[in-house]
């Protein structure tokens, strides 16, 4: 197996995302699964590990940020005060990812409640028919559009906490040294994997007009 550095992206470089070759690897016939065959909620998974990821690039934009500003002794001349710890400990805690952090296990398993997906999972089990189930069919929904509205919400904090790191730091946020421009990258990278634009449309069709994300 080969895998090639050839990811042209400005984000996630060291993911392993590029370009895999294997050479005389024996696949079984029952190995090898049509998109179209794997389980439905496969979409939920993928994306609920992905708002973990880009929680924890906000936590890491934090932490940074926060570092880089309390050895700062000069705040900018139109600030109001002199410590630029004190004039930007309101703005800065405001688009925090401690508020995605919350909202995050709406999608994962919580609190010890079950899911939607884990209740579609369950009746999978029990032997429930997926194509003609109305109740597996409503709880696929509810979890597809419970993660969605989750993107949306995830996705905008942490690319707001990934700019105004940039705010509270001014110019000096920019040192190639800090690389804090790296947090910002990943997240918006990430982010771009599936539009928040779309998810927001799909589910305000669901709540205005009822229209089936399940159809989309």
């Amino acid at each position: 197996m080969v895998v090639g550095d050839d990811r042209d992206r400005f984000g996630q470089r060291v993911t392993g995302s590029g370009t895999v070759t294997y050479t005389d690897v024996h696949v079984p016939d029952e190995r090898v699964l049509p998109y179209a065959t794997r389980y439905p909620y496969q979409e939920q998974y993928y994306r609920t590990f992905m708002h973990a990821v880009l929680v924890g690039i906000g936590r890491a934009a934090l932490r940074d940020g926060v570092a880089a500003l309390r050895v700062r002794a000069r705040g900018h001349r139109n600030g109001t005060a002199d410590r630029p710890t004190t004039r930007n400990s309101s703005a800065w805690w405001a688009p925090s990812p401690r508020r995605c952090e919350r909202r995050t296990p709406r999608s994962p398993r919580a609190l010890g409640r079950s899911t939607p997906v884990d209740r579609h999972t369950a009746l999978r089990v029990a032997g429930a028919d997926p194509a003609g189930d109305s109740v597996l069919r409503d709880l696929l929904e509810r979890s597809w559009t419970a993660v969605a509205q989750t993107q949306t919400v995830v996705t905008d904090a942490v690319l707001d906490a990934t700019t105004v790191v940039f705010d509270a730091l001014g110019s000096s946020g920019t040192f190639l040294s800090l690389g804090l421009d790296r947090h910002w990258r990943n997240a918006r990278t990430l982010a771009s994997h599936s539009p928040r634009v779309h998810k927001r449309r799909l589910v305000g069709d669901l709540l205005m007009n009822g229209a089936s994300t399940l159809d989309r």
